[in-house]
């Protein structure tokens, strides 16, 4: 394993470690502090342990919850990761990466809850009928008992109580935001995805409200009833009886102290939608845009009014895109490929949605140019381009756009670096948009060395066949043996080996851009060749 590579691996085992170790101590805390604290000793005893339990797992989710806002606020990540060195980078880049993981431990401790919960209540429904004295008297005397008799539908009686009803419309709305995460229908139905997702921001009132429903309660008399004593069964019977040392115990819910885990980050995400609404009020200034083959929107612009960036970006950063025309609330993030010595902002848009057919046939159809809002640009892996000598740059279709800024601006700086360009694709038009920026890369930076793969993977084999004979006797395919065009798919282990006999003795960084497969493909291969000599280090785009 490489230098870079163990402090990445370090850093990160060092954060998940401590953030497990968070939500065991949060869960440890709060249970051993119910157990151990005297006004809970009848909450103990008429519940049992899962009370413990339940309340244990609920501080775990307040405390996830309470970072679960922060991974979102992408201007307050921006504005850490530049303060930072450049080797904790990498760690707000990831930061969707934590929200997803934060989303799963809180679907986890949710269930803990829900279940520990589910016993709280069976107990009270056995004590009801109970021939322990105690459970009789706690049910016959102050409040601690949800229920006074026996309810004819448990499940009902549940629904009624604040504590109940509340608890069942936050699983509904954990089930809904859960659901419509999923990979499927976040790439497919992105709408959906993107307004159920905002029913995140009805749990946190939804938690207020479920923590005043005061289903778990503490005694407040123990000056005058002590449960050491009038638990025992020479006074247990005779609770409030003329002459008694025991009075009735008195029993009070705590108010929700949710808001306390929240407040902070839901001030900041507050902090990050205002700034988005200045970035909605000024829109960019539009330069230019095209058509290009395969259905690909090029599209030019300029951040000159209020913008404290304005057009300066940095090589692999990416933009949120919005078009008020199409959506007022939707933000799409896409790879910048300008360069950043271009002096405007620059993006491809292929056709692979809803919003982005209606984005192309907008500017394809009006003869008006739409209002363009952008927010960013933003940090990325593949900012990390610059600061290696040897690099491989690989993607699959439109994941290739990563890599167009850096092309760019190796072929304006006349860069030395040596440079492996992977670029995969199913068909030959979707090259055709790419195709100029790469020849003239090819005449301008000596190093470059393209390796194009055309899968053909959407095709029968007979029209397969015909393809790759039509472009191999073509003039046009003669013609461009330089571009190194190849079908099928690429033989990694051959051009790992390739990299590691010219570059003996270097760091290369590893660049990826495409579908999870393809990316862990890449990510294991660049672990399996890495020595003590020569370390590939892997990078990943995220959004």
């Amino acid at each position: 394993m490489g230098l870079e590579r163990e402090r990445r691996f370090q850093l990160s085992f060092l954060i998940t470690g401590g953030w497990i170790l968070a939500n065991v101590a949060c869960f440890t805390f709060e249970y051993f502090n119910l157990k151990q604290r005297e006004e809970y000793f009848y909450t103990r005893n008429f519940f049992g342990h899962s009370i413990l339990f339940s309340r244990g797992a609920a501080q775990a989710i307040n405390f996830n919850l309470s970072i679960l806002l922060f991974t979102v606020c992408r201007n307050l990540l921006a504005f850490i990761r530049s303060i930072f060195p450049r080797e904790f980078g990498f760690l707000f880049d990831n930061a969707i990466y934590a929200h997803k993981r934060l989303s799963y431990a809180i679907i986890i401790w949710s269930i803990a809850h829900i279940g520990a919960h589910y016993y709280n209540f069976l107990h009270n429904y056995a004590a009801l009928s109970a021939s322990n004295t105690i459970s009789q008297q706690l049910v016959n005397h102050g409040n601690l008992s949800l229920f006074k008799i026996m309810p004819a539908e448990l499940a009902t009686e549940i629904v009624s109580l604040q504590a109940g009803g509340s608890g069942i419309l936050l699983t509904l709305v954990f089930f809904i935001v859960f659901t419509s995460s999923a990979e499927p229908i976040r790439r497919s139905f992105y709408n959906l995805f993107y307004y159920l997702h905002h029913f995140t921001f009805l749990i946190f009132p939804l938690l207020y409200w479920h923590g005043n429903g005061h289903a778990v309660k503490r005694q407040v008399n123990l000056d005058y009833h002590d449960p050491a004593v009038c638990s025992l069964p020479a006074y247990s019977d005779s609770w409030n009886d003329p002459g008694s040392i025991c009075p009735e115990p008195v029993f009070q819910g705590s108010f929700s102290q949710s808001w306390k885990w929240f407040i902070l980050s839901v001030g900041f995400y507050t902090i990050e939608l205002i700034i988005r609404f200045f970035h909605f009020i000024w829109p960019v200034d539009y330069v230019s845009h095209e058509i290009l083959p395969s259905d690909v929107l090029q599209l030019k612009v300029r951040k000159s009014t209020l913008s404290v960036r304005k057009n300066s970006h940095f090589i692999g950063q990416y933009v949120y895109v919005k078009l008020p025309a199409i959506s007022i609330f939707e933000w799409h993030p896409f790879t910048l490929t300008s360069a950043p010595e271009d002096g405007f902002l620059q993006v491809h848009i292929r056709s692979a949605g809803d919003w982005t057919q209606n984005a192309i046939r907008l500017f394809k159809e009006n003869q008006a140019i739409p209002k363009i809002i952008i927010d960013g640009p933003y940090g990325a892996p593949a900012q990390g381009l610059d600061e290696f000598q040897t690099i491989i740059c690989a993607g699959t279709g439109i994941g290739i756009t990563p890599f167009a800024s850096y092309v760019r601006s190796a072929m304006i700086r006349k860069l030395e670096s040596r440079i492996y360009f992977v670029w995969i694709a199913p068909r030959m038009d979707c090259f055709e948009w790419f195709d100029d920026l790469l020849r003239q890369a090819e005449a301008k930076v000596p190093f470059l060395r393209v390796m194009i793969f055309l899968t053909l993977s959407n095709m029968d084999p007979a029209t397969a066949q015909d393809v790759i004979y039509a472009e191999v006797n073509s003039s046009e395919g003669n013609n461009n043996k330089s571009l190194r065009k190849n079908f099928g798919r690429p033989n990694w282990d051959k051009i790992f080996d390739e990299v590691a006999r010219t570059n003996q003795n270097a760091n290369v960084g590893v660049f990826s851009c495409g579908p999870k497969p393809f990316t862990d493909e890449l990510r294991d291969i660049s672990k399996k060749k890495s020595t003590d000599q020569l370390e590939f280090t892997f990078f990943k785009e995220n959004f």
